[in-house]
């Protein structure tokens, strides 16, 4: 049985998208990530003769970039809101947990709204996250390659590029059309959206254009 706990957004996080970038970061970390992460360590530690010194480095940096994404993602489903001034209705962090015999397990995040929402503002909100997780990945990626290129370090572009498409694994789980046993993607909510009301791509591609728009002019504000 899946259960859940909230942890309240504080309304002056919700000002800047940097306070509340690190406030969501604080709390996955705390809530989600840490747990995982003693688990993996205690698995480590006990076959220390299996994993090389380079594969547990991986292993850190793809869940570094796993958490990050995670964050980004719940900041800018946040974001779209709060830029329309409508932050009053982001209420909250919901963490949802399973209970494995005596042992409550963190299995998700999500941010939690609270009031009257059309189709359009679900639209808005599920793709929001997704998108600008894409975004942000897509841009450290060409970075990435020029930075290598840029100093003749080629030969670490392929190690680097393949950790970096872990931080993609999410937005594209995120907008995958899912909805099995405890899990309903963002990707399910605007399929459903788009069948039921026959928007077209050329619409879609618009709300898109929109939530580029808005979630970076949220973040440009912010350097003020």
């Amino acid at each position: 049985m899946v259960d859940s706990f909230h942890v309240d957004i504080p309304q002056g996080k919700k000002e800047n998208f940097f306070s509340l970038l690190v406030y969501i970061m604080l709390q996955v970390f705390i809530n989600l990530i840490m747990p995982i992460a003693s688990v993996i360590i205690i698995i480590l530690c006990l076959n220390k003769g299996i994993f090389k010194p380079n594969m547990v480095i991986n292993i850190a940096i793809f869940m570094f970039l796993i958490f990050m994404s995670i964050v980004i993602e719940e900041t800018f489903h946040a974001s779209i809101l709060i830029i329309q001034g409508r932050g009053d209705q982001v209420k909250s962090l919901q963490f949802d947990t399973v209970k494995l015999k005596k042992v409550r397990i963190c299995i998700g995040v999500s941010v939690y709204f609270n009031g009257k929402f059309n189709n359009n503002d679900i639209l808005y909100i599920s793709l929001a996250g997704p998108i600008m997780s894409l975004f942000w990945g897509v841009i450290s990626i060409f970075f990435t390659i020029i930075f290598f290129i840029a100093f003749k370090h080629t030969i670490y572009i392929r190690s680097v590029l393949r950790l970096i498409f872990g931080f993609l694994i999410v937005p594209f789980f995120s907008l995958m059309p899912l909805n099995k046993y405890f899990i309903t993607t963002d990707g399910y909510k605007v399929y459903m959206l788009i069948r039921k009301f026959n928007i077209s791509l050329k619409n879609v591609l618009k709300v898109i254009h929109i939530i580029y728009k808005y979630s970076l002019t949220f973040v440009f504000r912010s350097f003020k």
